[in-house]
């Protein structure tokens, strides 16, 4: 009987192993694009559309776009200027009330789930 109840025991440590856990869902980055014309201070974006698992990701899932914003290319000691949270459908961010010069922007996509992806590539942008 001893046996039995250790043999079942082992089986259902088994059958509930970490192995059986789903891949994490983990938000890759948009992809921040650049203007269509030199000293244009906008930015647009396009939004992924898969978890790093290859799960889809429904659109209405990304609930906020944040767009990052630096006088400098980023570096570890570059000081972050502001911060937008815009609605991540919208695609592309026209700046009114830049000083001149060089922007550099990256921007990162929360999800309904409230995971924020790593930062994106990094765009220069000029504004006159």
């Amino acid at each position: 009987m001893k046996r039995l109840i250790l043999l079942v025991a082992l089986f259902t440590l088994a059958a509930c192993s970490d192995n059986d856990t789903p891949a994490p869902r983990v938000l890759p980055p948009p992809i921040i694009v650049p203007p269509p014309e030199p000293c244009v201070p906008m930015v647009g974006w396009s939004l992924p559309t898969e978890y790093a698992n290859g799960d889809a990701i429904p659109l209405v899932d990304i609930v906020q776009l944040a767009i990052y914003a630096w006088r400098v290319p980023l570096a570890t000691d570059a000081e972050l200027v502001f911060k937008l949270d815009v609605d991540p459908h919208v695609l592309q961010w026209t700046f009114t009330e830049l000083d001149p010069g060089a922007w550099y922007f990256s921007g990162t996509v929360t999800d309904i789930f409230g995971a924020e992806s790593d930062r994106s590539n990094q765009v220069a942008v000029c504004a006159e």
